[in-house]
């Protein structure tokens, strides 16, 4: 009985690494490249769609700043999110939801949501919307960016969205 009891408690110790979720480094920069070309629909309230909002404290420190240096208005691009963070690319992995800026009701100034999907290139759905806010808060207008796009690991992949542009790099563990 000590000797089952002791092997499967090696077992759970050795064994709980390898089940755990692995982490991928997701890299994501969000930038306009030309006029702002407004939706014929403002992003609706529930943008989010049960996406998983992610907070400061699970942002991780851009690895690609130098590139988004390059991102100036003076080349005709403006940043407009950029972010990373780690997390786990499964079939079950609920979408994530990025936002920046202050809260107007139910929006943000730049508010979106990425799903990653595995398989031999990790498929990405984004939606994102870039809201423009009246004096007293209200809702004016969106630009929207929706695409979806297999990613090459390891690589940045651009995916182009005729005013919007997004950069996205995924890391393996």
């Amino acid at each position: 009985m000590r000797l089952s009891y002791c092997a499967a408690v090696l077992a759970a110790l050795f064994c709980s690494p390898l089940l755990a979720e692995q982490q991928y480094r997701i890299e994501l920069i969000l930038f306009r490249q030309g006029p702002v070309l407004l939706a014929s629909r403002p992003a609706p309230d529930d943008w989010a769609q049960g996406a998983r909002l992610l907070g400061n404290r699970d942002y991780r420190e851009p690895a690609l700043m130098a590139l988004a240096a390059q991102l100036v208005p003076d080349q005709g691009y403006q940043v407009l999110l950029h972010r990373a963070w780690r997390q786990p690319i499964t079939h079950a992995t609920q979408p994530v939801a990025l936002v920046a800026g202050e809260r107007h009701y139910a929006h943000y100034p730049v508010q979106g949501t990425l799903r990653l999907q595995p398989g031999q290139y990790v498929t990405a759905e984004a939606t994102f919307w870039i809201n423009r806010f009246g004096a007293y808060g209200e809702l004016l207008g969106s630009e929207r960016l929706s695409t979806r796009r297999r990613l090459e690991p390891n690589r940045l992949n651009f995916l182009d969205n005729q005013g919007l542009g997004l950069l996205i790099k995924v890391t393996p563990p």
